[in-house]
């Protein structure tokens, strides 16, 4: 096997230019006849480029790792900032007054609320015994409603930026409010007339003009037990259940003689038989003195005036 020789380079430095030069090795004598001697060309120095130094490769430094108070730091001017931000926003939105946009939007709302007052208001207006029983539950139902949806819508109205904004607006609103009361007042009662007087009444007007007075006798004591069996809440209607009753209850006591003296004519007296008519006639005065009750209270509990006045300043609020 041939050895590989290694021939190692020896860099020595040159006077002139200080650069490193490789040795160049001997060459090789050889034996030769005696020539004529010729003059040895000097050889060029052969140049090799310079390897370069091979050294650490340059690395980049570790970063510092920031300390949690640093990112504390950061964190809670970030959260200032956007606390700052929002706070002026909501100043912006709550400071600011309201906008048309809101008062259209109010004005909506009310324009439904008087719709359905005004689909209510004749239930409010009178009232006759000439309803029949589906009339009277149709007015009950309508009134308690109506009460129930403008009861609502008032209060919706109440919170929006339209009212809590503007003085103006919450002046008429205020009045409105003021008035609400007595508005359900009277529809209290009024559905106590439609449920628990009214159906008496009309049932006592009807059987009271018959010619048979045993069927008048049934029918004024039907009505005085009814009547009594009424809880009635408001004081019209409890001073009209009390007035009305004691005129029924004289009826009542009057009408057994009355039968009689129909019965034998013999028994008949005259005198008596006029104070029982005027007994008669006398019942329907407690009954105009409590639908003139009822009338009042109705116009008492108006909203209306207080539901345009409301909803005009919101039009010129909007058209401004």
């Amino acid at each position: 096997m041939t050895k590989s020789i290694k021939v190692r380079r020896l860099l020595f430095m040159d006077d002139n230019n200080n650069k490193p030069q490789p040795q160049v090795p001997p060459q090789p004598q050889f034996q030769q006849a005696p020539q004529q001697p010729q003059v040895q060309q000097p050889q060029p120095q052969q140049q090799f480029p310079q390897q370069p130094v091979m050294g650490t490769p340059y690395q980049m430094p570790p970063k510092k790792k920031m300390s949690k108070g640093a990112l504390w730091g950061i964190i809670g001017g970030i959260i200032g900032l956007v606390v700052i931000i929002v706070g002026v926003v909501l100043a912006v939105l709550l400071l600011g007054g309201p906008s048309k946009a809101d008062y259209k939007a109010a004005g909506e709302k009310l324009n439904e609320t008087i719709e359905t007052y005004n689909k209510a208001a004749s239930s409010l207006s009178y009232i006759s015994t000439s309803e029949t029983e589906t009339s009277l539950k149709s007015n009950r139902d309508k009134l308690a409603k109506t009460k129930s949806e403008i009861n609502d819508r008032l209060a919706e109205i109440g919170k929006m930026k339209a009212v809590t904004g503007d003085k103006e607006v919450r002046e008429k609103y205020e009045a409105l409010k003021s008035k609400l009361e007595k508005f359900n007042t009277t529809v209290d009662a009024f559905e106590e007339v439609y449920e628990k007087i009214m159906p008496v009444i009309i049932e006592f007007s009807d059987g009271r003009n018959s010619s048979n007075f045993s069927s008048v006798e049934s029918t004024i004591r039907k009505a005085r037990q009814n009547l009594k069996n009424v809880d009635a809440k408001n004081e019209t209607n409890k001073k009209f259940i009390r007035d009305f009753t004691t005129k029924l209850e004289k009826i009542e006591e009057m009408l057994p003689k009355v039968v009689e003296m129909k019965s034998d004519y013999k028994k008949y007296d005259s005198n008596y038989m006029s104070e029982f008519y005027d007994s008669l006639t006398a019942i329907q005065k407690p009954i105009n003195e409590w639908t003139s009750g009822i009338q009042k209270l109705a116009e008492e509990g108006e909203i209306r005036d207080e539901l345009n006045n409301l909803g005009t300043i919101l039009v010129n609020k909007v058209n401004k």
